[in-house]
């Protein structure tokens, strides 16, 4: 991660654009990655992975008034379902839906996955 950051920048962001775009890479991953670097200073990532690191905002979570819907695709690899779960536990009212697809932007993969439980949690209706 932050060493291959500091390395290659813009290698880094075409490695993670296809990473995070689970196989959808190709030149989607290119101009995801293109984009990204041309938007962030190299000092602006690693500042922002050194902050995000140290971020905890657990205590906030129980004082979210709004009906929450967590959705989470267990097969990715960024954040474990364990630390999903137990941050959905400490949301008033919040709903947990796991998907299958292993893709972690929403806007690529099982888009039907994706939009369902977010219309039926606006509808009113059981996720």
């Amino acid at each position: 991660g932050v060493a291959a950051m500091r390395a290659d920048f813009p290698l880094y962001c075409e490695m993670a654009a296809n990473h995070v775009l689970g196989g959808f890479g190709g030149d989607v991953a290119r101009r995801h990655a293109e984009l990204f670097s041309a938007s962030h200073t190299q000092e602006a990532a690693l500042a922002f992975v050194a902050e995000s690191s140290e971020l905890d905002v657990s205590p906030l979570l129980a004082k979210i008034k709004a009906l929450t819907l967590v959705l989470h695709r267990p097969k990715t690899p960024f954040v474990d379902t364990d630390v999903v779960r137990r941050v959905t536990a400490c949301i008033p009212n919040a709903r947990l839906v796991l998907l299958d697809d292993s893709v972690f932007m929403p806007i690529v993969g099982d888009m039907e996955e994706f939009v369902d439980p977010v219309a039926r949690f606006l509808d009113g209706r059981d996720c």
